[in-house]
């Protein structure tokens, strides 16, 4: 009587073929989870540049908003061109308990970056509506991926900032008090 013996186990083959199946699942679930990666870091990149944009404006509106109507010329202390804004407000973020303060705002079309200064004895003479700072004293606030400009309707008593694409409007609180009393 021969005993027929099975011996339990592996062949080569099935192992190879087990090794090269786990092998071909392990770079699916990679390229799956480096596609996640990507994705994940593209939408925090978008995120962070709308929140960067957003911060500009929001302050932007916040300053303006607080703008320094000066009732003996009946004026609001706020002038502009193409690529400065220059303001007296009461909503410094440098010099928090100096107000009001010069703000003074600038693009630089070399390198797309909107400037800041904050001037504490804004009534010197030399701060007039031509007076535009050097870029190395200012600070850099956001670096644009479009043009950014400015510009101040007197008439209107509005400003509006021209900034990726789109045109935001602006307009100082002390105007709309006066329309009310007026």
């Amino acid at each position: 009587m021969t005993a027929h013996c099975r011996q339990k186990g592996f062949t080569l083959v099935e192992l190879l073929v087990a090794v090269l199946l786990l092998a071909m699942i392990s770079a699916m679930i990679y390229s799956i989870l480096s596609v996640a990666v990507r994705t994940s870091a593209k939408g925090e990149k978008m995120v962070l540049a709308m929140d960067r944009d957003l911060g500009i404006l929001a302050l932007l509106d916040s300053q303006i908003t607080s703008a320094w109507h000066d009732p003996q010329i009946n004026q609001t202390m706020i002038s502009a061109d193409a690529d400065t804004l220059r303001l007296i407000t009461r909503r410094p973020i440098i010099h928090r308990n100096a107000e009001p303060v010069l703000a003074i705002y600038r693009f630089n079309p070399g390198d797309r970056t909107i400037y800041y200064l904050e001037i504490k004895d804004y009534f010197n003479t030399e701060y007039d509506d031509a007076f535009r700072p050097d870029f190395g004293e200012m600070t850099p606030l956001l670096t644009v991926r479009n043009d950014f400009s400015f510009h101040f309707d007197e008439q209107e008593i509005t400003v509006a900032v021209e900034f990726n694409n789109t045109e935001y409007l602006f307009h100082p609180r002390s105007t709309n008090l006066l329309e009310i009393f007026q």
